[in-house]
């Protein structure tokens, strides 16, 4: 006689199961554990609860792709205040003592101070006052005291006029440029964020549906061996059983693994350098505990691209980045032009030991000049060199532009698309499991009635199961899909201000 082996796993569901006797309480047992809902079955697997939104806000701190673009923004505003140096005035301040070259001719002693700057549009401009004090004619104060003040300027008018802030205004588009990059990081982790919390709300869901159709494979073995030891049904029901038991429960260490594994991508991507640690102090993965949202999505939006192309970050970036690539034609041609320079300068000179003797004549003894400079480099390969760079710098930026904008088309069209087939399917599917679902109880029913048989039920029970993970599934593609929707149309953020 062929010795059937007890599942010792499932003898605790004796617990709940009191009686195989009659065909209405296995019917009834089977039922119950059927009809358990999966918003149940997901709560009862271990795990610590985390809300999307407080996960997003923590990941906007701690996730390492993000604080690398921290970095990258930080370097370009230091490349603005490196440009905009050039701008700055500066403060000049020196003392001299000098002897005469010969035997007994007197020596001097002077203090200079002095302020230069230079302008945005080229000009070069510098006050420089000197005074000093000639040690060989102290008893006349008229010759021992003097003081001279002069101011001069240099304006570029060929070659530099209104370029030579150029690089700066370089700088300050390649900082707008890095700042729109910043936020389409911020955007992209957001989304991050959101499609893994997905990912790991269906391997829960998963994971609970598998459990479930262990538990019920688990319950029919149960029912099986008690009836083999009336001798009501042969020991080939028995085998069914376990057969059945033994590949659900492969099933379920699968999704169980799959869950931890998306549990522990989820933690890595929020806390970044820190996750490591996160887990180790926590020995319970992650869960989910924030359903995805039921609101009607708005796929027929007429305007979707136009309104994509104002609104995407990295868009932004290309056209600040190609406003950048202009601002360095512009210098690159200039140094192609001949140098030509207005100089002009104006200088006084005033005597006497005091303050007021010093300035008081200043405007006596006043001259002024003013020239012009010219200068025409001989073949200039540097220049030329640097103006094609320029050149070819900015047809790259137009193409970057172009393949952004046509980046940004083509994403909204496919998560459009996305969005749309994934209610197509999602409708599909919840009909299918519900109807797998009701053939389910209709051949639990057969069994009852002693019409059907474990291999049917248990083969019945697994189309189901099927239609139900489809379901799963096509829910959660669903909320990743419309998650990249909102990423596509640039409007991630409007969840999280």
């Amino acid at each position: 006689m062929l010795r059937i082996r007890r599942f010792a796993p499932f003898a605790a569901l004796a617990i709940w199961i009191p009686s195989f006797a009659s065909g209405q309480e296995t019917g009834d047992t089977l039922a119950q554990i059927q009809n358990r809902p999966l918003a149940e079955l997901v709560a009862a697997l271990p795990g610590r609860p985390a809300e999307l939104g407080a996960l997003v806000v923590t990941a906007l701190e701690r996730n390492l792709d993000l604080e690398g673009e921290i970095f990258v923004r930080r370097i370009a505003e230091a490349s603005v205040d490196i440009q905009g140096g050039l701008f700055d005035p500066s403060f000049r301040l020196g003392s001299s003592l000098a002897t005469g070259g010969t035997p007994g001719a007197p020596s001097a002693r002077s203090l200079s101070a002095g302020l230069g700057t230079v302008l945005p549009w080229g000009t070069e401009l510098g006050v420089d006052l000197t005074s000093g004090r000639n040690l060989g004619f102290l008893g006349d104060p008229a010759l021992a005291y003097g003081s001279d003040l002069a101011v001069t300027l240099s304006q570029p008018i060929l070659d530099g006029f209104n370029v030579t802030d150029a690089r700066y205004r370089t700088a300050e588009r390649q900082r707008d440029a890095a700042q729109h990059t910043f936020e389409r990081a911020t955007e992209l982790v957001i989304a991050q964020i959101e499609i893994l919390y997905w990912s790991l709300a269906e391997t829960e869901a998963l994971e609970a549906v598998r459990q479930r159709s262990y538990e019920l494979a688990g319950a029919l073995l149960f029912r099986n061996q008690q009836l083999a030891d009336r001798q009501l049904i042969a020991a080939v029901d028995v085998l069914t059983a376990q057969s059945g038991v033994a590949l659900r429960r492969a099933s379920l260490i699968d999704a169980r693994l799959r869950r931890l594994d998306s549990a522990d991508r989820l933690v890595f991507a929020v806390y970044g350098a820190g996750a490591a640690q996160r887990l180790r102090a926590d020995t319970l993965p992650m869960k989910t505990a924030t359903e995805p949202l039921a609101d009607p999505i708005d796929v027929d939006r007429p305007d979707a691209e136009t309104d994509a192309l104002a609104l995407r970050r990295d868009v932004a970036a290309a056209r600040e980045s190609l406003a950048a690539a202009r601002e360095a034609l512009r210098e690159g041609t200039s140094g192609l032009r001949p140098s030509l320079f207005l100089d002009g300068s104006w200088a006084a000179a005033g005597r006497g030991p005091g303050a007021a003797d010093l300035f008081s004549g200043l405007g006596n003894d006043a001259a002024w000049s003013l020239g012009l400079r010219f200068a025409v480099p001989l073949g200039n390969r540097s220049d030329r060199g640097l103006e094609r760079v320029a050149t070819w710098t900015l047809g790259l930026r137009q193409i970057d532009l172009a393949v952004a904008e046509n980046l940004v088309r083509q994403d909204v069209r496919a998560a459009t698309r996305a969005v749309r087939s994934g209610m197509e399917r999602l409708a599909a599917s919840d009909e299918a499991a519900q109807l797998a679902a009701a053939q389910l109880v209709a051949e639990r029913q057969r069994l009852d009635l002693g019409l059907g048989d474990s291999f049917r039920l248990l083969e019945t029970e697994e189309n189901a199961v099927q239609a139900e993970l489809e379901s799963v599934r096509a829910r959660y593609d669903l909320a990743r899909a419309a998650t990249r929707l909102r990423l596509a149309r640039g409007e991630i953020r409007v969840r999280y201000p």
